[in-house]
């Protein structure tokens, strides 16, 4: 999630560690998008959904849509899939397994 000067935060695009610098990420969004870009994954981000999907479809087969906390998705896909994470490592809500 942008943060800062939003209109300039329109559309961005991050392929390099160097874009991090280049689009004066905070902490919080380093952290998040590093470990993604480390791993060739291209992020885009910014302001106006529209605008970053039609940019990712110009490069992008499948496009995997984190609406983060949105429950669901802004654009309406050809195939959609959920995800559900149910526990997360350090919470102190365990899975109950069934005996």
């Amino acid at each position: 999630m942008p943060y800062g000067d939003l209109v300039k935060q329109k559309v961005q695009r991050y392929s390099s560690l160097e874009d991090l610098k280049r689009f004066d990420c905070t902490v919080e969004e380093m952290e998040e998008y590093e470990p993604h870009i480390v791993n060739g994954t291209i992020i885009y981000a910014g302001v106006d959904y529209e605008a970053i999907l039609h940019e990712a479809e110009k490069e992008a087969d499948v496009i995997v849509w984190d609406g983060g906390n949105n429950d669901m998705s802004f654009i309406n896909p050809i195939l959609l899939s959920s995800l559900l994470i149910p526990i997360v490592r350090g919470t102190k809500y365990p899975i109950i397994q069934a005996q």
